[in-house]
């Protein structure tokens, strides 16, 4: 069992979470409730494999698409979430929010909206706005203590939308929602109705409680034929070492993500 008991000050090292609440939000006695960071240790397994690299002390240009790497990503989505992807699909990207922010800016034009559902991760906000793009919210509706979604008002579920881009979450920030199943597979068909894409930020998938299996964005959009077009999403998610997107098999639209 892994050690999440033991509490490590990460004052005074350079974090963000800590070091940096007065440079963000102008004083510096808050609790940084807004990033998604832990302050437990990284897990031994992970140490002692980085240590392993370290120790042969050279660290010259490496190709990340390699088959073991790529071949991880793939057994990981078909043993953890029943989902099937094309190794060869994967995308390396720097960050998660650059990814959303490059692919709102290729699937859309400056002017156009970008459906959130509303509260929203401030990141989203702030990648929308800085593209020139407008932000066309759907707000959750808290209910019997649970967040939920109008699937029947206009632009519920992204619908209504024209072809606008949608920036999901799976979990959701900062509600806390994990969309069902049922729920995804609504907006799945109402975004190939009205010809919407799916940007989905899963970075937090593996985050689960007991017996709690997640539902992913992509899997649903792939059920209600995600390649008609072409593209229906791109599925930015968060393995070691760093974010990728995960886009359909070689389409032109594949080429268009990949560059």
């Amino acid at each position: 069992m892994f050690d999440f008991a033991t509490p490590i000050d990460r004052h005074g090292t350079g974090c963000t979470q800590w070091d940096y609440v007065a440079d963000r939000f102008g004083a510096a006695d808050l609790l940084p409730f807004t990033i998604s960071d832990m302050d437990f240790a990284t897990a031994p397994c992970i140490l002692d494999a980085v240590s392993q690299r370290l120790a042969h002390g050279v660290f010259g240009y490496s190709r990340w698409r390699n088959e073991a790497f790529l071949g991880a990503i793939a057994h990981w989505y078909a043993s953890r979430f029943n989902s099937d992807i094309d190794p060869q699909s994967v995308v390396y990207g720097p960050s998660v929010i650059y990814m959303v922010a490059e692919t709102i800016r290729q699937w859309s034009k400056e002017g156009d909206g970008v459906v959130v559902h509303t509260p929203a991760y401030d990141a989203f906000y702030n990648t929308i706005t800085a593209n020139r793009r407008r932000i066309a919210p759907v707000p959750l509706i808290l209910k019997d203590n649970r967040w939920r979604c109008d699937m029947d008002r206009p632009g519920g579920g992204a619908g209504g939308a024209k072809e606008y881009p949608a920036a999901a979450v799976q979990p959701a920030q900062p509600t806390g929602k994990v969309w069902r199943r049922e729920e995804l597979e609504t907006m799945a068909a109402l975004c190939q109705k009205h010809g919407v894409r799916v940007i989905s930020d899963e970075i937090h998938m593996d985050m689960t409680g007991a017996n709690t299996a997640i539902s992913r964005g992509a899997r649903s959009l792939r059920d209600h034929g995600r390649c008609s077009p072409p593209v229906r999403r791109a599925s930015i998610f968060r393995p070691l070492p760093g974010p990728t997107a995960l886009c359909p098999k070689r389409t032109s639209a594949t080429a268009t993500c990949r560059r």
